[in-house]
């Protein structure tokens, strides 16, 4: 058989395979056509709970570190078809034996690229799992945690960070950022933020880019001026570099308190 049979029987193959489907089927009937992946049954578990894993946490590229339901839940979650042989494939271990297996597999100490964004940690008991995880990153140096409702990280330290990406959490002022004394790329992004209160703790730091598009603050006058002052190797605010007119004397923005009338 030559190259172009073979090409013109494949094409032929998918045409009719795409045929099958036809449009007048409704989204249910198609579905049911389409089987469902393997690893579905694994949605709410964390990898180092299944057996014969041996995977660190510094190898993943978007871990999941949320915590899936609890086992009288699951089948609210998996439906009637909910896996019974799921438990097996889930190791045994429990209390300081599953505590010392999960840590040496999570391996967060030497984790130099950490992305936890969009965890769905919207419970309590939800962030308290990533808090613990924030506490070991001792080496990160590119940190993605975007996403995840976050509100007051302060009392962390990313010694080694570079790269902290926190868009679309719920942070209200620059004090509640972590203490990153190498950073270089702050972005912001779609935060609370109304002032510029606690910006000045970047100062000393080496950052270059820093963005805040909607924030609240990014409306006040003299935004741009006042970053700039504050921060002097600032090179990009806002996906901007810096401009002539982000160096001028920033004008009294306050009303007067009196006037003259003659």
């Amino acid at each position: 058989m030559d190259i172009d049979s073979a090409s013109s029987e494949q094409s032929i193959a998918i045409t009719n395979s795409w045929n099958s489907l036809t449009f007048s089927e409704s989204e249910n009937q198609i579905s049911r056509q389409i089987p469902e992946l393997s690893s579905a049954k694994f949605q709410f578990s964390l990898w180092h709970d299944l057996k014969n894993s041996e995977i660190k946490g510094n190898q993943l590229k978007a871990p999941r570190i949320r915590i899936g339901p609890n086992e009288k839940d699951k089948p609210l979650y998996f439906g009637d078809d909910c896996d019974t042989d799921i438990e097996s494939d889930h190791h045994e271990l429990t209390g300081k034996e599953k505590t010392k297996h999960r840590d040496a597999l999570e391996s967060w100490e030497k984790a130099e690229l950490a992305s936890f964004g969009y965890q769905e940690l919207q419970n309590g008991y939800q962030k308290k799992n990533l808090y613990r995880i924030l506490a070991k990153l001792k080496s990160v140096k590119h940190l993605n945690l975007a996403h995840n409702q976050i509100t007051n990280i302060n009392s962390y330290s990313f010694p080694h960070c570079e790269y902290l990406n926190l868009n679309n959490n719920f942070i209200a002022s620059f004090k509640c950022l972590p203490k990153v004394s190498k950073i270089c790329y702050i972005t912001l992004k779609d935060n609370d933020i109304m002032e510029l209160d606690g910006l000045k703790a970047l100062r000393s730091t080496s950052i270059e880019e820093l963005y805040l598009n909607g924030n609240p603050v990014t409306f006040t006058a003299g935004y741009r001026q006042r970053v700039f002052s504050v921060l002097p190797n600032l090179k990009v605010l806002d996906g901007i570099y810096q401009l002539t007119t982000d160096t001028e004397p920033v004008e009294a923005m306050e009303a007067p308190k009196s006037c003259l009338i003659s």
